[in-house]
C-alpha cells in the first residue's frame, strides 16, 4: 500500500522534473492545519487527525468491514499545528481532541495551503460513546509481524429517545499512528453499520467489539497508536494511547 509520505515524494520529483523544464515558483510543499479552542482561540496541543482519501464522508462499499477511505493519520504539536504532505485530490479531515467535539472538514490541498479548524468543546449532558477494553494482541510483536487491535464500544446513554439516532457509533472507530503517518477504520460487529435507509434502523453502527488486524512496522523500537470512536452527533471519546514494542 502507498503511504501518504512516499505519494508526496512522488509527486514532489515529478514537479520538480517539471520545473527544470518550464521553471517554477516557490509553491508550497506542505498543507499547514491549525487548530484551536473556538472560544478561546488558543491552541489545541496533540489533537489527532485521520484523513479520509477522496473526499468527505465516502460511502463504504462493505458495511459489514471498516470503510477503506481512512487512509492516513497526523497529530498536531504544542502549537496546535500539523502539517501534512502536500498532494493533489480531495480529503476529508477528522479531527479529535480531549475534550472536544469531533470536526470535520473537507479539503483540497492544490487550492489552499493553510486551513484552521476552530474545535468546539464538549458539553456536560453531551452522550459520549462508551470505551471498555482496548488492546493490542499482543503487544509485543516481531517486526512486520500481524497484530490485531481490539476495541469494546457502545454508544452512550441519553435520556430523551429522540436523541438515540445521535448517539448511535458513527464508522469513526478508529486507529491512528502518526509516527507513519496512517490511520484505519476497525471492523464492526455483525451484522454491520447501517446507512439509515429504513425508517426502523437509523444510520450508525452497532455496540460491540471492534477488530482489525495490521501489520507492525518494520523498524525494531515502540511505537504509540491512538484509539478513537465518534458518534452520529459528533461527540467522541477521549484518545486512548496504545504502545506497541517491535524487537
Amino acid at each position: 500500500m502507498l503511504d501518504l509520505r512516499t505519494h508526496a515524494r512522488t509527486l514532489a520529483l515529478i514537479a520538480s522534473l517539471a520545473c527544470g523544464l518550464v521553471g517554477c515558483s516557490d509553491d508550497p510543499t506542505e498543507l499547514r492545519v491549525t487548530l484551536v479552542d473556538g472560544e478561546t482561540g488558543q491552541p489545541v496541543a496533540g489533537a489527532l487527525a485521520a484523513i479520509e482519501e477522496g473526499g468527505i464522508y465516502v460511502p463504504n462499499p462493505d458495511l459489514t468491514r471498516g470503510n477503506p477511505s481512512y487512509r492516513y493519520g497526523a497529530q498536531a504539536d504544542a502549537s496546535g499545528v500539523m502539517t501534512l504532505p502536500f498532494t493533489s485530490g480531495t480529503f476529508g479531515l477528522h479531527v479529535f481532541a480531549d475534550g472536544y467535539l469531533y470536526a470535520p472538514k473537507q479539503v483540497k490541498p492544490e487550492d489552499t495551503a493553510e486551513v484552521t479548524l476552530e474545535l468546539s468543546r464538549h458539553l456536560p449532558d453531551d452522550a459520549r460513546p462508551v470505551v471498555g477494553d482496548v488492546t493490542l494482541d499482543p503487544a509485543t510483536v516481531a517486526r512486520s509481524g500481524a497484530v490485531t487491535v481490539r476495541a469494546t464500544v457502545a454508544a452512550g446513554v441519553v435520556s430523551d429517545p429522540e436523541l438515540e439516532p445521535l448517539a448511535k457509533l458513527s464508522e469513526e472507530v478508529l486507529l491512528i499512528d502518526p509516527a507513519s503517518g496512517l490511520s484505519f477504520a476497525l471492523d464492526p460487529p455483525a451484522p454491520g453499520c447501517s446507512i439509515g435507509e429504513e425508517p426502523d434502523n437509523p444510520r450508525g453502527c452497532p455496540d460491540g467489539e471492534y477488530t482489525r488486524t495490521f501489520a507492525a512496522p518494520a523498524e525494531a523500537g515502540t511505537r504509540t497508536y491512538y484509539f478513537v470512536v465518534s458518534s452520529e452527533g459528533c461527540v467522541t471519546s477521549d484518545p486512548r494511547a496504545l504502545t506497541l514494542v517491535v524487537e
